[in-house]
């Protein structure tokens, strides 16, 4: 949809929430989803990310904690 804007009131009103469900690890590509997030919300401050699910490997979880740490849009539900 080319050129096509929502309107003003409208786009201050929602927010796009993006989810990412299930084990969080690199080989599941949560930092893929974050990474994506993080892109997104540039070009859309609506855009959130909510993780949920569980880290079984601790340098997974320490990057995740950092990288989620650093963005007030991305939620962390688990570990």
């Amino acid at each position: 949809l080319r050129g096509f804007r929502e309107p003003k009131d409208l786009r201050e009103k929602f927010t796009i929430e993006l989810l990412f469900t299930g084990t969080m690890s690199e080989s599941t590509g949560v930092f893929t989803a974050i990474e994506l997030a993080r892109q997104l919300h540039q070009a859309d401050p609506r855009v959130r990310l909510r993780l949920v699910g569980y880290c079984s490997l601790r340098r997974d979880w320490k990057r995740i904690e950092e990288l989620a740490g650093k963005c007030d849009f991305i939620s962390v539900v688990g570990g």
